[in-house]
């Protein structure tokens, strides 16, 4: 008893000395003080005031602190003059960038762009009239009179884009075979909002020119065709067809870029921005 007193009182002593260490550690319910109601608190720091003393690790930016933990006060990569990453703070509760990229997507040189922020690769479209030209329109499902209620997967994506980027008839797209239809999330995510509005990301539109071709000359994308998505469901508002979510990244009075829209499955054609390595699975949704 007599020992527990004279610890108590050693510490008190240091205590009222002055801080042990510029942090106040101890104060578990930061109330100001470290006392008998901070359980598990410092015996060292026993009877610290914390007023005015603010320190790194309780959570809450002080001081010149520029974050705290988890908390950055809504600052994220893009606010510290970033195009993506993740924002996070350090031991010294200043902002560590070191997960911030000065550029989100990157142009591979082999007819495919990597972004950086998702994990996602997709593939370059030209302006040469070949099967990854812009403009070039592939079918979900053909239209036959006979069974207009039913809808299959044997329009020409199924039948002639797939095989050709997947490798069915020789070598895969850029040495990979696991092309698919991005989601709707995935598409949409392409547009940069910036201080002029919404666009697709530079990289997936510039340079364009007529007749450009081949994996690092140019890379385009259409502005009068929508963009498929994956995800097909039947709808009461069109019955015989069957519908499917598209995105268009051309802009006008009435249309943004990351705009999204119903589209009948049957018979319409529509421009196809194949992607890899995405963070959701190709699920048809019927």
């Amino acid at each position: 008893m007599k020992h527990a007193a004279s610890m108590l009182a050693a510490a008190l002593l240091v205590a009222t000395a002055g801080p042990v260490a510029a942090q106040c550690i101890g104060d578990s319910d930061h109330n100001g003080f470290v006392n008998f109601s901070d359980y598990g608190g410092v015996a060292a720091n026993f009877g610290q005031s914390c007023a005015n003393k603010p320190y790194c690790g309780n959570g809450v930016i002080d001081g010149d602190e520029e974050c705290d933990q988890a908390n950055v006060d809504g600052a994220t990569c893009l606010s510290e003059g970033f195009e993506a990453g993740t924002l996070a703070c350090g031991a010294d509760c200043a902002f560590d960038t070191s997960g911030c990229f000065s550029e989100r997507f990157v142009d591979n040189g082999d007819g495919t762009i990597s972004d950086r922020q998702t994990g996602l690769m997709w593939m370059k479209q030209y302006d040469d009239g070949s099967p990854f030209d812009k403009d070039t329109g592939y079918t979900w499902s053909i239209f036959n009179p006979s069974t207009p209620h039913q809808y299959n997967d044997d329009g020409t994506l199924f039948t002639t884009f797939w095989p050709i980027v997947n490798g069915v008839y020789g070598s895969c797209f850029a040495g990979h075979c696991d092309w698919r239809l991005p989601s709707l999330r995935e598409l949409v995510d392409l547009v940069m909002p910036d201080e002029s509005g919404a666009k697709i990301h530079p990289i997936f539109k510039s340079p364009c020119k007529p007749g450009c071709s081949g994996p690092g000359s140019c890379s385009c994308t259409s502005e009068d065709t929508r963009y498929l998505t994956n995800r097909t469901f039947v709808d009461e508002s069109f019955p015989d067809n069957g519908v499917v979510w598209t995105v268009h990244f051309f802009h006008d009075e009435h249309h943004f870029p990351g705009q999204y829209h119903l589209a009948q499955l049957k018979p319409g054609a529509y421009s196809v921005r194949a992607v890899r390595d995405g963070r959701e699975p190709f699920v048809l949704i019927r």
